[in-house]
């Protein structure tokens, strides 16, 4: 089960590691590196362009809701740790994690990380001044409901779930993946609390959104089934 020696110089080409450093495993890797860091730099430029023009919270509404700062960071450092210490472990290199390399597969992940991560970037444009880092609501919080938002009214978990696909599909390692799935299930978990503020603060106007729109995409895709599951116990934010 020890990881064989990868080739001087093919370290870079797979990050997560691979006991033989394919074209398909560089590939479909880079393709996962390309999303995540997209991810982490549109997210970044977001938040300093946020504090930049001092967007003010309104911390008794995302404190309802969400609970404190402290909790909410801790919860977000949640989401992050498994897949970060895949990356950190390099799992790939080992053949129990990952088995088989298959170019088809992994050049398909490649692929659907790239829409992926145009998507995630898609997203932060259209939120603008709306969106925030972690589960908080602002003072000047507007409803957005255009752009990708008229497919979806929680597009960037809906490219979180897909990514789950994809991570598999680009590594072809189940603890990659299952390590992916767990990140996306803790924040998934903000659903309900993110639905019971907006619905708090714009009553009207998200009930009618809630009807319009689906939440992970349109309901002929996803189902009504699906938000049942997500919302769970909180059967008064349901449609």
């Amino acid at each position: 089960c020890s990881p064989r020696k990868m080739p001087p110089g093919t370290s870079f080409w797979c990050p997560f590691g691979a006991w033989e450093c394919s074209l398909a495993d560089s590939i479909g890797q880079m393709g996962l590196v390309l999303f995540v860091g997209a991810a982490f730099a549109t997210t970044l430029i977001h938040r300093l362009m946020q504090w930049s023009q001092g967007h003010k919270i309104d911390h008794a509404a995302s404190t309802k809701h969400g609970g404190s700062e402290i909790r909410r960071r801790l919860l977000t450092l949640l989401a992050l740790a498994p897949i970060c210490i895949c990356v950190v472990t390099r799992t790939s290199r080992f053949k129990w994690a990952h088995p088989v390399s298959f170019a088809p597969i992994q050049f398909l992940g490649a692929a659907m990380a790239a829409i992926c991560t145009l998507g995630f970037i898609r997203v932060h444009i259209d939120l603008g001044s709306s969106w925030a880092p972690l589960p908080e609501i602002k003072t000047s919080h507007k409803l957005i409901t255009s752009g990708i938002f008229s497919i979806a009214r929680h597009p960037m978990y809906a490219i979180g779930c897909v990514m789950v696909i994809g991570t598999f599909l680009c590594t072809l390692d189940w603890v990659i993946s299952f390590s992916a799935a767990l990140s996306t299930g803790v924040v998934l978990a903000r659903i309900p609390k993110e639905e019971a503020s907006l619905l708090e603060r714009f009553p009207r106007e998200y009930r009618s959104y809630q009807r319009r729109v689906g939440m992970f995409g349109p309901r002929w895709l996803c189902g009504q089934r699906v938000e049942e599951m997500v919302l769970g116990p909180w059967k008064k934010h349901r449609i």
